[in-house]
């Protein structure tokens, strides 16, 4: 048999072991997941599609020059071509003739892509209330950032970019939905403000998105589509509050008879005859829209 010996120091690890299998890179090696590279390397070279519209088409030719520099964020390499470019920047007003021209752009540029509406004219029209400008552009093109101004300042464009950039290397996915609801204002208009939270199950974070829908026939878009999960969520909301869901593909009431008339949670609904008054609302010159005696 051999003899037994006592090891006279530490068994080396790391470096010091040597090239091994689990070590042979050393520090060079880092672990994480394919969605965070790949948005790393999109916000790192986000490139704008190459055209311009208005005056506001100087503010952002000045954000490539060598007192802003552009190129600091990945950004200043402006595409001629749609299918090389991922951002479109609506710089200036958009007349009615140039809206089909527009549209066609942004469907050659290849997914995923975004757009800015920099400017008060291409998110609003701006001073141009008429006929021939189009009153906003994501009446053409679904739009991510509206940078106000007229126009704005070629940092104020930068910063925009920056954004979006943002989004791209922090996006994780809200896929969980928690609920949908409403909350009835009378004395307001529009009168009803609608609640979905979701929540990114991957980063512990949770968003509400919020809109408004006014009287006589309160209406919002459904995110059915989104979050499948929220077709009970707004059925309630339809059945409770008497909110449309437009594009909600089975929207009837859920809680209450399908007979039933009125909607129980609105605040001008008369309950067994009493009207119900609230102390922190004026209930004056509403109607109730049912009576359940």
């Amino acid at each position: 048999m051999g003899e037994l010996t006592l090891r006279p120091g530490p068994m080396p690890t790391g470096r010091a072991a040597g090239p091994t299998p689990l070590n042979a890179l050393g520090d060079n090696v880092l672990t994480t997941t394919l969605d965070k590279v790949i948005n790393w390397g999109r916000s790192s070279a986000i490139w704008p599609a190459l055209f311009g519209l208005a005056c506001c088409a100087i503010e952002m030719m000045g954000t490539v020059g060598p007192r802003h520099d552009l190129s600091r964020f990945g950004s200043e390499l402006f595409r001629a071509s749609p299918r090389q470019a991922d951002l479109m920047i609506v710089s200036g007003r958009v007349s009615i003739k140039m809206a089909p021209v527009l549209r066609q752009i942004y469907d050659q540029m290849p997914e995923p892509k975004w757009v800015i509406a920099m400017g008060a004219c291409a998110s609003s029209a701006g001073m141009f209330n008429n006929y021939a400008i189009v009153q906003s552009v994501d009446k053409i093109v679904p739009v991510d950032i509206y940078l106000p101004g007229c126009p704005p300042r070629p940092e104020a464009l930068i910063d925009a970019v920056v954004k979006v950039a943002r989004y791209l290397r922090d996006e994780e996915g809200f896929d969980y939905f928690l609920y949908a609801t409403a909350v009835d204002w009378p004395a307001r208009d529009p009168r009803f403000t609608v609640v979905w939270e979701v929540r990114s199950l991957a980063n512990k974070t949770r968003i509400r998105i919020k809109t408004t829908a006014a009287m006589p026939e309160p209406h919002v878009p459904t995110m059915t589509d989104v979050w499948p999960a929220a077709n009970w969520h707004e059925r309630e909301t339809w059945d409770l509050l008497g909110i449309k869901f437009d594009g909600h593909p089975d929207l009837r009431r859920l809680l209450m008879p399908q007979s039933w008339e009125g909607h129980p949670l609105r605040k001008d609904y008369v309950s067994f005859g009493e009207p119900v008054i609230f102390s922190d609302q004026k209930l004056e010159g509403l109607e109730p829209d049912a009576i359940r005696g």
